[in-house]
């Protein structure tokens, strides 16, 4: 094995389903990895943090980010990571799903402490990560794609334009979702104006998405995503 000594970047569940992986690893083979849970205060007596090797607290369940201005959770805050990655002398990192799973920046953190990440690479994060980067990248490799706008849509008009372009087919739409809505494009109109402004709201430069739907999916939708 490359590292022995496993940070659980993670709380409750998936950190609980590590450790039982790893125990299980750990009995089936002749190298033996040590678990190390990170908790939070409040997660002080949790079923992972006892049943983990080791593990060491990263202080309360959330604290005060500077940079955004607002109380944060502390499985966020990469300064209270790191220290406990060093503290610890974790070899290896895991993060699960959530939290920081899928912060391309904590993986550059590993990286510069030399702790392996298990999981992809921040580069192959930062690629997939943005769905409309991601789709482009599909169809560079040649790998089919449903039909969508094929990039950012700026607004509503730009949303309907697109979606008229997508083929039609017959379509039933789940009770109470879009009662009024009879095409691809109408649909896209109504989620497009309904979402956009909130996602605007929560991500300061908002990018939308319109896709068509899969055959016998009965959802349409419009993704809001960060620039």
């Amino acid at each position: 094995m490359p590292f022995q000594r496993i940070a659980i970047v993670n709380r409750g569940e998936p950190a609980m389903r590590f450790v039982n992986a790893v125990a299980e690893l750990n009995r089936a083979g002749d190298d033996r990895l040590t678990t190390i849970a990170l908790y939070t205060e409040p997660d002080r007596h949790a079923w992972f943090v006892r049943e983990a090797d080791e593990s060491v607290c990263i202080g309360p369940a959330t604290t005060f980010d500077e940079r955004a201005g607002r109380e944060a959770q502390t499985y966020l805050d990469h300064d209270r990571l790191e220290r406990a990655l060093v503290a610890t002398g974790a070899d290896a990192a895991w993060a699960g799903w959530g939290f920081v799973a899928e912060q391309a920046e904590f993986v550059d953190l590993c990286d510069k402490l030399g702790v392996v990440f298990i999981g992809p690479s921040g580069d192959a994060m930062r690629r997939v990560g943005d769905k409309i980067r991601s789709k482009r990248l599909a169809e560079a490799a040649g790998i089919p794609v449903i039909p969508w706008s094929g990039g950012p849509v700026a607004d509503l008009d730009e949303a309907s334009a697109a979606a008229e372009k997508m083929p039609e087919a017959d379509y039933t739409f789940k009770p109470g979702s879009t009662p009024e809505a009879r095409t691809y494009a109408q649909v896209i109109a109504h989620i497009v104006q309904s979402q956009y402004g909130q996602c605007s709201n929560l991500t300061g430069v908002p990018n939308a998405m319109a896709g068509k739907p899969l055959e016998q999916e009965l959802k349409t939708k419009a993704e809001i995503t960060k620039a």
